[in-house]
């Protein structure tokens, strides 16, 4: 081969590379597009463009019955699944040069708020020392629906199998039967890489955080394992986030319409992120419009940034505080911030990953005022969306002055209880715990956990020969079992036998006769 045939192959061959190269696309995004009111963009029509390749798209609200949500005011939105070797600015600009486009932003990200407690946080049994439990003293007279968007939950759990929402409408059987767009959502639904078509109505939970947070709001009192702030709500799971945690807005917004169409009450987002996408904020606007309220968490960054949807104005913010009633040191603060309440709880888990554990986190104490708004709802048809903000601030320490680092801070439960004249100290003996004066004090037990068949309980009576009866209960009150004794003055110890309970947080509670006053203790079965 002679001098000009070899140059002319390494010409060839590089001109082949350099096209090869410049249509080698280096990564995939999803854009959310925004289309003008008059638009007739087809994007699936699109030719191949030099700059980009759409290899998906997906109108969020298609011209089809989803009950409200074709009549709802939305703007013209499609989600792009686009491969492209230009930075996420160009291409966005690329697309927004086209007619019909009003503009482009990206699907953002979100994030969970929990993370794993430490080896002690068994000792932090923050429900009962935030008082969160007292408010089962409201009698629930109607069953409120609480949409978790999150994870989903393990539908087989013990404690929550019974607490799921029901569409009547809807029957398994591969159709639309309620023609809300959604396929056999009898429990609920997950979008996961929607763009791509993963949706369905399994909401199994292979994360873990929702779960989690079910438990802290319903879980059933059934005798086993734990017990919710509102045992009698029901919850509707909607899955955004996969197994390795995590979700793009346009599912959520689509789970936050579906959600207010489908009859919920409450609406728990126990994460967010610190930009929001036009469609988020346009599904929590539409939320605030239909009368259901949405909880945020503020965020675990330790940070006074904005975090969203717990920043947007119609979302109610929530922080940690720790057992001091201090802001914790992992909890967001600032504007975005309206109440905040402890986060260190035990609760259920999927029941392959040990059925229960402890998580911490703003989106725990999320799910605590879910619960606690629940149950106020539950009590009244007359707490409201549009008074239950002018209730809680009623009730929370700094009224209408909110901080910068406690919003208007933790809401007290007796405060609330006292709105409808109800002491919560005559419903369950834990609330007329006195171990420091009277007949008994200094009363303790150990161990606590306790990982064995039983526990003994030492406290110090003030003279010899009293009467007293030591006896256990369920979180609700209900007696499981007693015996009586004889007081010796000074230190006293009695055994009590948990080998026939199941694990879970229980009650129990010295008297003596004659006397009205009850002292209490906890301990928690941890197996």
């Amino acid at each position: 081969m002679n001098i000009k045939s070899i140059k002319f192959w390494l010409i060839t061959l590089m001109a082949l590379v350099s096209c090869v190269s410049s249509t080698v696309m280096a990564a995939e995004y999803e854009l959310l597009v925004y289309k003008s009111p008059v638009s007739k963009l087809n994007l699936n029509k699109l030719t191949l463009s030099d700059e980009y390749r759409i290899i998906n798209t997906k109108n969020l609200f298609p011209n089809k019955s989803r009950l409200s949500l074709a009549k709802a005011n939305i703007t013209q939105t499609e989600l792009l699944l686009v491969e492209s070797d230009q930075s996420l600015e160009a291409l966005m600009a690329s697309i927004e040069r086209l007619d019909g486009v009003s503009h482009v932003e990206p699907n953002y990200p979100l994030e969970l708020y929990a993370d794993y407690s430490d080896p002690d946080s068994y000792k932090q049994l923050n429900l009962i020392k935030s008082n969160a439990l007292k408010l089962w003293a409201l009698e629930a007279n109607r069953q409120v629906v609480v949409a978790i968007i999150d994870t989903g939950i393990d539908t087989s759990h013990p404690d929550l199998a019974d607490a799921l929402y029901v569409n009547t409408n809807e029957s398994l059987d591969g159709s639309d039967n309620d023609a809300n767009g959604y396929t056999d959502d009898i429990n609920g639904y997950t979008w996961l890489n929607w763009v791509s078509g993963v949706d369905h109505a399994d909401v199994y939970d292979d994360h873990g955080h929702g779960t989690h947070l079910a438990g802290i709001i319903a879980a059933r009192d059934n005798n086993d394992g734990v017990t919710g702030i509102n045992p009698d709500a029901l919850i509707m799971p909607l899955k955004i986030f996969n197994s390795a945690g995590k979700a793009k807005q346009a599912e959520a917004a689509l789970a936050v319409r579906y959600a207010v169409d489908q009859g919920a009450d409450i609406i728990n987002c126990s994460w967010g992120y610190a930009y929001i996408s036009t469609v988020l904020d346009e599904a929590l606007s539409y939320a605030a419009d239909n009368g259901v309220i949405v909880l945020a968490a503020v965020g675990n960054a330790s940070r006074s940034w904005g975090y969203f949807p717990a920043a947007h104005d119609d979302v109610i913010g929530i922080g940690s505080i720790d057992e001091n009633g201090d802001l914790t040191e992992y909890s967001n603060y600032g504007s975005a911030l309206d109440y905040v309440i402890e986060g260190d709880i035990y609760s259920t888990l999927p029941l392959n990953k040990e059925g229960y554990g402890y998580l911490r986190g703003t989106s725990q104490s999320t799910a605590v005022m879910s619960g606690l708004m629940s149950r106020l709802m539950a009590h009244s048809t007359a707490v409201t969306a549009s008074n239950i903000n002018g209730l809680l601030r009623s009730a929370a320490p700094f009224g209408t002055d909110k901080q910068l680092s406690l919003g208007y801070g933790e809401v007290s439960i007796d405060a609330l209880l006292a709105e409808y004249n109800i002491d919560a100290s005559e419903e369950i003996y834990i609330f007329s715990d006195d171990t420091q004066n009277g007949e008994i004090n200094s009363l303790l037990n150990a161990p606590n956990p306790v990982q064995g068949n039983s526990t003994t309980v030492y406290f110090n009576a003030q003279e010899s020969g009293m009467q007293a009866t030591l006896s256990l209960f369920s979180m609700n009150g209900v007696l499981l079992s007693e015996s009586s004794f004889s007081t010796e003055e000074g230190v006293n110890e009695q055994s009590l036998d948990l080998s026939d309970l199941n694990n879970g947080l229980y009650l129990y509670a010295i008297t003596v006769e004659g006397s009205s006053a009850a002292y209490t203790g906890k301990c928690m079965i941890l197996r």
